[in-house]
């Protein structure tokens, strides 16, 4: 790679030298083992379930709610619309979520009993929240 800047290096007054250790990356992320791995995945694995029962629930309940409006013409569409858009986005996302919890709490609970422990780590990927391991 070709550097285009030839000039000497000038530094800010107050910089700071920092040594290798401090610029590397260190991945985050939690081991557990023992009945702190079980009750950690057990936790996980039922806080999911919840979380995605709750919203399918309240879905469930909207329906019938959501169907009268339709059926009061006009008016009543345009507020099923924007009930039933708000409650898709909303509920949707919390059972995404619950399903990304659970599925983490599922994989913890296989590698407690196959392994005896598992490392969790939270990621920036909204198609993969959190990446268990062993």
């Amino acid at each position: 790679m070709e550097l285009c800047y030839e000039g000497a290096l000038v530094m800010p007054s107050n910089y700071v030298i920092l040594s290798d250790d401090e610029m590397t990356y260190v991945e985050g992320g939690a081991t557990y083992s023992g009945a702190t791995g079980w009750a950690v995945a057990s936790i996980l694995a039922a806080t999911g379930l919840a979380i995605a029962k709750f919203a399918d629930k309240t879905i469930r309940a909207c329906i019938p709610y959501v169907t009268a409006m339709l059926a009061t013409g006009p008016t009543g569409w345009m507020c099923a619309l924007i009930v039933s858009s708000i409650g898709i986005i909303g509920l949707g996302s919390l059972v995404y979520f619950g399903g990304q919890i659970g599925s983490a709490g599922n994989q913890a609970l296989y590698y407690m009993l196959t392994k005896g422990r598992f490392t969790i780590t939270a990621n920036n990927n909204i198609f993969s929240i959190f990446t268990v391991g062993y």
